[in-house]
């Protein structure tokens, strides 16, 4: 399973809320955790008060019991984070999605917008103030049979089989007239057969409770959940679906591909992605094939190896 846990950092308060989990995560497999500040290049200053920083931050995790390295990067975030996840085999990162500045900028903004784009690896985001997840217990999974669900069904089948955790998977039924509203076509509404959206909860019923049973059989413990969306943008609703029931069962963590939801609620990122970080209280894992980014330099750093 995951075997090197990066976290970026920066100065603020917001940015520190991604290591419980990180930590949480790292005790439950046995990982290691690679701490990495990025500044401005030529700011002699900030990368050693970084430095002095971040060399403080591993003697505590290194007191909690976690192995810790840490590394200063100089040039753009986004950029650095992803290189230096390559050069320190990083398998994971864990990242606060927002701050006042840096790395922890707005809510999916440009620096995590671009680590969720490049990165090669998963990526766990979290907000400041929510679910302080100190263990891995419970971990909720979206599906709806598409290649991401699947995807994102094995990340939680190999976390859940190294930390014993429970896999509660949901897939969330859209009602009909949310698509008919989006169609522009006043005709369509009177083609809605309310019976179809039974049909559909019927189907997904199915699908999630032969799921459940496949990985019972693969020996963790799951079960299968189906609810309703609310009337209205398929996107929003399906991500306040799923971010209520994560709530519901207590999930410590939201495993999901960036492209788990299809149809009217993708875009190239993954608007569902985008909205169940935007309004779940848990930490999120994404995942997404990806690719280096162009102009990569792998920029050298000050760091230090701890473990």
């Amino acid at each position: 399973m995951f075997q090197r846990v990066l976290v970026p950092l920066d100065d603020t308060p917001e940015a520190g809320v991604a290591l419980p989990p990180a930590l949480a995560i790292a005790r439950s497999v046995g990982a290691a955790v690679r701490l990495v500040r990025v500044v401005d290049d030529g700011d002699e200053e900030a990368a050693g008060v970084a430095a002095q920083s971040l060399r403080a931050i591993a003697a505590e995790v290194e007191g909690a019991g976690v192995r810790a390295s840490w590394v200063v990067r100089r040039g753009r975030p986004a950029e650095e984070i992803v290189d230096e996840a390559e050069a320190a085999q990083a398998d994971l990162i864990v990242m606060a999605t927002h701050g006042r500045s840096g790395i922890g900028r707005a809510v999916l903004g440009s620096v995590a917008d671009g680590v969720i784009a490049h990165s090669r690896i998963p990526v766990v985001l979290l907000k400041p103030g929510g679910h302080r997840m100190a263990a891995v217990r419970t971990l909720l999974v979206p599906v709806d049979g598409s290649p991401g669900g699947a995807l994102a069904v094995g990340a939680a089948l190999g976390l859940a089989r190294a930390t014993r955790a429970k896999i509660v998977l949901v897939q969330v039924v859209v009602p009909l007239m949310s698509y008919a509203l989006g169609s522009g076509y006043d005709g369509v509404y009177g083609l809605v057969d309310p019976g179809w959206d039974e049909e559909m909860r019927a189907a997904a019923r199915e699908y999630v409770g032969g799921l459940a049973s496949r990985l019972v059989r693969a020996g963790v413990s799951a079960e299968g959940r189906v609810v309703d969306a609310a009337v209205g943008s398929p996107s929003q609703v399906i991500a306040d679906a799923l971010a209520q029931a994560a709530t519901d069962v207590g999930a410590d963590m939201v495993v999901m591909s960036t492209h788990a939801l299809t149809g009217p609620a993708r875009t190239a990122l993954g608007s569902v992605a985008d909205a169940v970080v935007r309004g779940s209280h848990r930490p999120v894992l994404l995942l997404r094939r990806g690719r280096p980014l162009a102009g990569s330099r792998g920029g050298a750093g000050a760091s230090a190896e701890t473990a």
